[in-house]
């Protein structure tokens, strides 16, 4: 794999509504120059890597072949000996929607999830939108972001801060909302990210809002190993920890966790793929 040098620009935005003295919020782009052009371009069709398995889930392309002796002497027999089942084919890659609607709907929380908000710590008032016109499930995007966002090994235990939720009906009714995270389309993180540079490839964090490329949430990216999860974890705890005022980080070592905010969506230097703030060695 080849690995550009990446150079970041960082703007300073105003904005930064949240309760306590908080650092000003900064504008992040992961690609940000024609250097890593061509990686941008090279992540455009990654999608995580899937082993073709027979239905035990054990990977049929390696599978040697065995004689069974009731088997064999059937087919001395002459009897017809049944065909070894073809293995299942690997799923297709999700159809990544380029433009959307261009329009944020507020999304509520999903009827399977509740929201518990801590007693303690700063508080971050956030709230979640998604572009029209994705064809995915956004609830689902809304269930995930949430339980990354509680997760004890996430930053309300690394940062001591306590997320509020804000519903659709608060925002709507002229309620606080310190960071927004919004998942939209290549195109329009393209807008939203602005004057950063994503490509119509990565994410970004632009003022008070963390912007989720769907082509990322859905494709994810190679060297996180088919774990899309584990990726999407990273990309929510990535761009909100900017939000919180953490700059990007390196690889300490190969073989080391990734630190949450070292740019994992462009390469991972030797560490190994990592999701949270905890833990990570920094």
């Amino acid at each position: 794999m080849f690995m550009s040098a990446v150079i970041e620009t960082v703007r300073a935005f105003s904005g930064w509504t949240g309760a306590g003295a908080a650092p000003a919020p900064t504008a992040l782009a992961e690609v940000d120059s024609e250097a890593d052009a061509a990686l941008a371009a090279a992540l455009a069709t990654a999608a995580p890597a899937v082993t073709a398995a027979d239905s035990t889930g054990s990977a049929s392309a390696s599978a040697p072949a065995t004689t069974d002796t009731t088997t064999t002497e059937a087919a001395t027999a002459g009897a017809a000996v049944p065909a070894a089942p073809a293995p299942s084919p690997a799923p297709a890659a999700p159809t990544v929607v380029e433009s959307g609607t261009g329009q944020l709907t507020y999304l509520d929380l999903p009827p399977t999830v509740t929201w518990s908000e801590k007693s303690t710590g700063r508080l971050v008032r956030i709230a979640l939108a998604a572009e029209g016109g994705l064809d995915l499930d956004t609830s689902a995007f809304a269930a995930s972001a949430l339980a990354t966002l509680g997760d004890e090994r996430g930053w309300q235990t690394e940062d001591g801060v306590r997320f509020r939720f804000v519903t659709p009906a608060q925002v709507a009714a002229g309620d606080a909302v310190d960071r927004t995270l919004i998942l939209a389309s290549p195109s329009y993180t393209d807008r939203l990210c602005a004057p950063m540079s994503t490509k119509g490839q990565v994410s970004c964090n632009s003022g008070a809002r963390s912007i989720i490329n769907s082509r990322r949430w859905l494709l994810g990216v190679p060297w996180f190993n088919s774990d899309l999860e584990l990726y999407r974890q990273y990309v929510v705890n990535h761009e909100v920890g900017h939000g919180l005022g953490h700059a990007h980080a390196t690889c300490p070592g190969p073989g080391q966790p990734s630190p949450v905010m070292a740019q994992q969506t462009l390469g991972l230097h030797g560490c190994t793929p990592w999701a949270w703030p905890t833990n990570d060695g920094v």
